[in-house]
C-alpha cells in the first residue's frame, strides 16, 4: 500500500506539473499571437512586443513549432480556418472598481455566456459598451531592469530625450524602470531604448496597455479583487485584463 501511495503521489505531482506547463504554454501562445497581431508583423526584428513574447516562450522551453504556430495565427496565416473574433467586455466590481476584459474567440456566444455566468456567480456586474472603456487610453509600456552599474536618475534623464515618452516609473530596489509611451511612438521608443542602452539593460516587458488616471484605492478589497482576476483569467478566450484600481495609492 505504501508503494501504491507513493506512486499515486508521484503521479498526481506529475499531472499537476504537466497541467501547469500546459497552462503556461497556453498563456505564452496567447501572448505571442496577440503581440504578432498588434505589432502587425511576425518578424521579431520589426515587432518589439513579439520579440519579448518569443524570448519568454523560449526561456520556458516552449517548442519552436508551437511558437511559430502562435505567430502564424497572429498574422493570419494559420492553417486553422476558424474565424477569430475580438471583443472587449466591461464589468463593475466591488468598491467602485472596474474591469476591461479583452477576448479572442472562435465562438463569441460561448465566451460571453461563460463570462456572464462567472460574473453573476461572483458579484461582478456586466456594463454596457463604453461605460468603462472611455476612461482608458491605449499606450505603450516598456519595462526593463538596469543590469549595468548605472544611476537610475541618470538613465531617466536620458530617457526623456527620446520623443514619444509620456512618463517613467522607477523601482529602486529592483533596479527597474517602467516607461509609458504614446501608442503611435511605441516601436520607435523601444528601438531607441535598445540602441541607447544595449548592453546595460534587460527588457522584461513590451506591450500595448489600456490605462486610466482615474484610479480607485482598493486595498480594502485586495484579496477579493485578486480572486476575481484569477477567475476571469481561467477563461480560455481571455487575453488581457485591464483595471482601474491600485493597492498603493
Amino acid at each position: 500500500m505504501a508503494g501504491h501511495s507513493k506512486w499515486a503521489n508521484i503521479k498526481r505531482t506529475k499531472e499537476a506539473q504537466d497541467k501547469k506547463r500546459a497552462s503556461t504554454f497556453t498563456k505564452l501562445s496567447k501572448d505571442i499571437t496577440v503581440s504578432a497581431k498588434l505589432g502587425e508583423s511576425g518578424d521579431v526584428n520589426f515587432n518589439p512586443m513579439l520579440r519579448v513574447a518569443v524570448d519568454k516562450a523560449k526561456a520556458a522551453s516552449m517548442p519552436n513549432d508551437n511558437i511559430q504556430r502562435a505567430i502564424d495565427k497572429g498574422i493570419g496565416v494559420s492553417a486553422d480556418s476558424s474565424t477569430v473574433v475580438e471583443n472587449t467586455y466591461e464589468f463593475y466590481g466591488p468598491n467602485g472598481t472596474a474591469f476591461l476584459v479583452d477576448t479572442e474567440t472562435d465562438n463569441p456566444n460561448r465566451t460571453i455566456t461563460e463570462l456572464k455566468t462567472m460574473a453573476t456567480k461572483n458579484g461582478l456586474k456586466m456594463a454596457s459598451e463604453g461605460s468603462i472603456s472611455w476612461q482608458f487610453k491605449e499606450v505603450g509600456i516598456i519595462e526593463f531592469t538596469v543590469t549595468a552599474n548605472r544611476d537610475l536618475d541618470e538613465i531617466i534623464l536620458s530617457l526623456f530625450e527620446i520623443p514619444g515618452i509620456i512618463d517613467t516609473v522607477r523601482k529602486e530596489e529592483e533596479k527597474k524602470i517602467l516607461v509609458k509611451t504614446e501608442r503611435s511612438e511605441f516601436k520607435s521608443v523601444f528601438d531607441s531604448i535598445k540602441k541607447q542602452f544595449e548592453n546595460e539593460i534587460k527588457i522584461e516587458k513590451a506591450e500595448l496597455a489600456k490605462v486610466t488616471d482615474a484610479l480607485v484605492d482598493a486595498i480594502s478589497v485586495k484579496d477579493r479583487l485578486e480572486e476575481l482576476e484569477a477567475l476571469i483569467e481561467e477563461n480560455q478566450d481571455v487575453v488581457n485584463i485591464w483595471t482601474n484600481y491600485d493597492f498603493d495609492i
